[in-house]
């Protein structure tokens, strides 16, 4: 992931001799001439394969925020916006730590979505805001159950049928794929994590900060 530039220039050592050339910089990562390595440039401990439960968890760890245009376009994808559209602002942010605690944050996150049906066009909103914390654990590799502590989201949501506004669930339209039981594919710099309920699979996509 580090690219070296390796240069080699002929110095002279005076009196007009010829000298000889400089040993070339080492590449990083390989032993100095004190024996030590850079670890820096090897990147993260956990990336190595040898261990893939301790890569697996040691990539989790850290703050992650949610791509909105991603996750819009799996959400229109679902049956009940067929037809309709999705588009997310605000952020979202999963926060894994060490400790095995984890916290969602929600800020000003916000669903603007058009759902087609039944002969009426309905414009719906559904606004997210707040912490939902708890603990995570991994139970293989890749598939780590998140369980909540409790708290929850402050939700609100709101929707107008021909211009008519109607109460409406907004657990019934909205999905998540950032809790419960997840397939997780973690890389240095992405996250994806994936959910299945009732034979439907939704990918969550989180770039690290």
């Amino acid at each position: 992931m580090v690219a070296a530039l390796v240069g080699c220039f002929p110095v002279g050592t005076g009196g007009g001799a010829t000298g000889s050339a400089e040993e070339p910089p080492e590449e990083p990562g390989e032993p100095g001439s004190n024996g030590e390595v850079d670890e820096s440039a090897q990147g993260p401990a956990w990336l190595d394969e040898s261990d893939p439960q301790a890569r697996a968890e040691g990539c989790l760890e850290g703050i992650w925020t949610l791509d909105n245009d991603a996750w819009a376009a799996e959400i229109a994808a679902t049956p009940e916006f067929e037809g309709g559209s999705a588009e997310y602002s605000g952020e979202m942010v999963l926060d894994w730590s060490a400790d095995g605690a984890y916290q969602t944050r929600a800020d000003g996150h916000i669903l603007d979505a058009r759902v087609i049906g039944n002969g009426a066009d309905a414009d719906v909103q559904v606004v997210f805001d707040g912490v939902e914390g708890g603990s995570w654990a991994s139970t293989g590799g890749t598939v780590f159950a998140l369980t909540p502590s409790g708290e929850d989201f402050t939700t609100t949501a709101s929707a107008q049928i021909d211009g008519q506004s109607v109460q409406i669930d907004s657990r019934e339209i909205v999905s998540d794929a950032w809790s419960g039981s997840l397939d997780v594919d973690c890389q240095v710099d992405t996250l994806a994590t994936t959910v299945e309920e009732d034979g439907r699979v939704l990918t969550a996509r989180w770039t690290r900060d």
